[in-house]
């Protein structure tokens, strides 16, 4: 098995311990992760240095994710600015990535390779140029369902990289079909059947007719990972600053898609409509700045303090702050507990491709813990039966949901709590991993050599896509 992602085991985000569990737990096989670290591409296990990129390919392929791919993908492309170097950028660090795993001729873990998202969403074409290479993809975030004219044809190069892949997985139906709708609109050469879940290359001659499966599968949860975290640590592991009564959680990145600012002004329209909870809840965010460096989330991150020391001045006595910003990383053992402590965990999402932190609250939850979601998470699809809706974009409808799911009688939270663990129960990560045909289990392939010849980069690149 060979896991390529951009970013590797323990960085940070729900989606890289997911998969670190889904790689540790291959014990019968030969395993290899290759990812960016920096400016160098390294594969392990063990961590080995296999070149370095240079650094205006790095920051090139980083802008255009993050100012432009990561906005228009979340259906958001009022955030998103277009480069055409930056995008030359993406081509090449994706070139030089794929060339690399491809050209490493020590590197015979397996011929199944698991792409990660929409960082490498190139590499499947350029792997599959070897006939022998069997390229998968997981896409972790949506796919939009409308496109803007200007920025159909960047998105028709990431649907062709990626339909070299032997299948494509999505979290939920609405993404494989937008997904498979723009293939079918915008994209020449491709045969979409949308009942069978195929997209199928339309080859001349006697060419074999190359077949990608879409598959809809949400990514699980390691559910014992979290409710020993959650069972087996005394609450001695929070910093004082976290014991408190009662308080509502949120865990996110401040990143406009996840709603931050929306939220913090709900929570601003809570106190003013619903002045008997004053002094008597709390809010705790866990909410670290994202993506320094870029103007969108720099400017972002200060309207949340702005708004953060608004709700404390207007709300906050000498003895109690409405609102706690952590703007620090929380480690596992002690997030288990602020899961368990709390009363209430708010999500609320203008576009999420999922959200795990709500799957990570369900299993380490108190059973009488109330969950506030809004629709634009691709988690909602499993949960939305037996949870509290939010509408992310009124404030007022907002603070609303959030008495509604403070006050609701507490037989109804434990019937919600054990339905939704219900869910996580059958949607497991092994069973997620199963599912998306993970290399076989067992399967044993042994390295013929050690990990050597390497192509450089800069001769990689000669061969421009």
């Amino acid at each position: 098995m060979k896991i390529l992602s951009f970013r590797g085991p323990g960085s940070p985000g729900g989606v890289s311990g997911a998969i670190s569990r889904v790689f540790e737990a291959h014990t019968g096989e030969r395993k290899r992760w290759w990812h960016l670290l920096d400016d160098r591409l390294v594969v392990r296990r063990p961590l080995e240095y296999v070149c370095t990129i240079p650094q205006e390919i790095v920051d090139g392929h980083y802008r255009y994710c993050n100012n432009f791919l990561w906005p228009v993908l979340h259906g958001l492309p009022e955030h998103a600015t277009y480069c055409s170097d930056d995008r030359a950028s993406y081509k090449e660090l994706n070139l030089a990535f794929a060339l690399n795993v491809s050209n490493t001729t020590g590197d015979r873990a397996s011929n199944f390779h698991f792409v990660q998202d929409y960082q490498l969403a190139l590499v499947p074409q350029i792997l599959a140029a070897n006939p022998q290479e069997k390229p998968s993809v997981f896409w972790h975030i949506p796919w939009p369902k409308s496109v803007s004219h200007d920025h159909v044809q960047p998105l028709v190069e990431i649907a062709t990289g990626l339909l070299d892949a032997t299948q494509v997985g999505f979290h939920i139906a609405e993404y494989a079909e937008n997904f498979m709708r723009f293939v079918q609109d915008y994209v020449p050469g491709f045969a979409v059947d949308s009942m069978r879940h195929t997209i199928t290359a339309i080859r001349s001659g006697n060419q074999k007719r190359k077949q990608t499966k879409i598959i809809v599968q949400p990514l699980g949860l390691d559910l014992q990972f979290w409710q020993e975290h959650s069972k087996n640590v005394g609450s001695e592991v929070l910093p004082l600053q976290f014991k408190l009564p009662r308080y509502v959680l949120s865990v996110d990145r401040a990143d406009y898609t996840k709603g931050v600012v929306e939220r913090l002004r709900a929570i601003n329209e809570f106190f003013d409509l619903y002045p008997d909870w004053r002094e008597r809840v709390t809010f705790v965010q866990v909410c670290q700045r994202t993506r320094q460096g870029l103007d969108a989330f720099d400017r972002y991150w200060e309207k949340c303090l702005v708004l953060v020391d608004e709700v404390n001045s207007r709300w906050g006595t000498e003895a109690w702050k409405p609102l706690r910003w952590v703007k620090e990383p929380v480690a596992p053992a002690v997030l288990s507990q602020l899961y368990r402590g709390a009363s209430a965990m708010l999500i609320n999402p203008l576009r999420d491709g999922l959200n795990l932190t709500a799957k990570e609250f369900v299993a380490c939850a108190a059973d009488d813990a109330s969950l506030l979601l809004s629709d634009g998470a691709g988690v909602w699809q499993e949960f939305k039966d037996h949870v509290t809706k939010v509408q992310p974009l009124d404030a007022r409808a907002m603070a609303a949901a959030i008495e509604t799911g403070l006050s609701m009688p507490m037989r109804e939270r434990q019937q919600r709590v054990v339905e939704l663990r219900k869910t996580l129960q059958a949607n497991s990560l092994c069973a997620w991993w199963q599912r998306f045909g993970g290399a076989p289990a067992g399967q044993v392939v042994e390295l013929s050599q050690p990990l050597a010849q390497v192509l450089p980069v800069r001769d990689l690149l000669s061969a421009r896509m």
